[in-house]
């Protein structure tokens, strides 16, 4: 990809329906970030699709070898989990839910949130988030735009 655009925007001579086939194979696993022992990890759905407004990935959050705290984390925006297998309990600000094979649950991603899996076996997700501006950010005062130049008129040129 360059600029964020697939090869073939800069090649092909009309533009075409965006669509992109993800094989399982070429997908890439990665653990959560920021942890020595990650609770989870995930692979996207939608890497090689160009200007997406969502992002799809395909999560699994394994067992807790030991009780610890979560690392809740934030992005702008929204998410949503659907629950494929397993159980997850899902910290969003000071609450916490319980979710069974089947659930979903949308929410604020600008608040702190957090996962694990309480189950014995790998909870599997898929989960969206989306790109979109949260109440709190367009809420937050605009700069005003710039004052109109004032035109010249014929007296002003003399």
């Amino acid at each position: 990809m360059v600029f964020g655009r697939d090869l073939s925007y800069f090649f092909e001579p009309e533009p075409h329906p965006l669509f992109r086939v993800h094989r399982r194979t070429e997908r890439v696993r990665l653990p959560q970030s920021g942890v020595d022992d990650p609770s989870y990890y995930f692979e996207s759905l939608a890497y090689m699709v160009p200007d997406r407004q969502l992002d799809p990935y395909y999560a699994e959050f394994v067992p807790s070898k030991k009780v610890a705290e979560v690392r809740p984390h934030v992005h702008p925006g929204y998410e949503f989990l659907y629950l494929l297998h397993g159980e997850l309990e899902i910290r969003h600000g000071d609450r916490t839910h319980a979710l069974e094979a089947g659930d979903s649950v949308y929410f604020d991603a600008g608040t702190p949130h957090a996962y694990r899996c309480v189950g014995v076996v790998p909870a599997v997700a898929l989960i969206v988030t989306m790109h979109q501006m949260t109440p709190q950010l367009a809420a937050l005062p605009r700069p005003a735009p710039p004052a109109p130049v004032p035109k010249l008129t014929a007296d002003a040129q003399n």
